[in-house]
């Protein structure tokens, strides 16, 4: 479509991932631009050693990043960046595990007319906590939630949307999934299909690129288990706060 760009992030070593992307576009008579994705192995270790100093004072999150969390971030950044200077409207963010279903050809221009200027539209069709508001047009359904779904692999942005993104998280604080969950910090109206236009590849294509380069450690595992319902409880009630004023 005239009004969308369509970007994929890939790793400069995840040539088979870039294969396996570039295949999908073919096979569907899409047009998308490769976005190199920033690699955490490559980031100045005093960089990643700022980022953390500040955070431990922040408390934001119930882990700190690792190299590739930060990577992720600066990545997703780059792209939003790329889409605030576009001349289309509308920009499809793919990850190089994104598995597309030939039937988003098909809704593609009625989901784009269910998005109003500075909104979010995630594709996966995975679901986020407590919905509190739907549009449909004709077959197609999105829902807006409280909290959105923790996925990233594949979200429609508006041009006011990636900006906003930019302005909210200039620097890196949580996960870029987490990022988008924290509607009480950017006030984006983020929405979800019914239908899951897009899931994950991963497995086919050799596993998690984060997990390969972090195993996580016992200790951590029990923080994590411990302390992410409590970060999730919380983003719900500044969420729920933010949506009742």
């Amino acid at each position: 479509m005239d009004n969308l760009k369509i970007y994929y992030i890939n790793l400069r070593r995840s040539k088979n991932r870039d294969i396996f992307m570039q295949n999908q576009f073919k096979e569907l008579g899409l047009n998308a631009i490769r976005v190199e994705a920033i690699d955490g192995k490559e980031l100045d270790k005093s960089y990643i050693s700022n980022i953390i100093s500040k955070l431990k004072l922040k408390n934001e999150h119930y882990t700190l990043p690792k190299p590739a969390e930060i990577g992720v971030y600066l990545s997703h950044k780059k792209i939003w960046e790329m889409v605030s200077n576009q001349k289309e409207e509308y920009a499809l963010i793919l990850e190089d595990d994104a598995l597309i279903d030939k039937k988003l050809i098909k809704d593609l221009k009625n989901l784009l007319s269910l998005l109003n200027e500075g909104e979010v539209l995630d594709i996966s069709g995975l679901k986020g906590f407590l919905p509190i508001n739907k549009r449909k047009k004709e077959q197609v359904e999105i829902v807006q939630y409280l909290t959105p779904s923790l996925v990233i692999i594949s979200t429609i942005f508006t041009k006011k949307a990636a900006k906003i993104m930019l302005d909210t998280f200039n620097e890196y604080s949580v996960p870029v999934d987490n990022m988008l969950q924290q509607v009480y910090k950017h006030k984006l109206n983020v929405w979800i299909t019914k239908y899951p236009y897009v899931k994950t590849n991963y497995k086919n294509l050799g596993g998690s690129t984060i997990q390969k380069q972090h195993k996580k450690s016992l200790k951590d595992k029990i923080r994590r288990e411990i302390l992410r319902p409590i970060y999730r409880l919380k983003t719900h009630i500044k969420n729920f706060i933010g949506y009742i004023k």
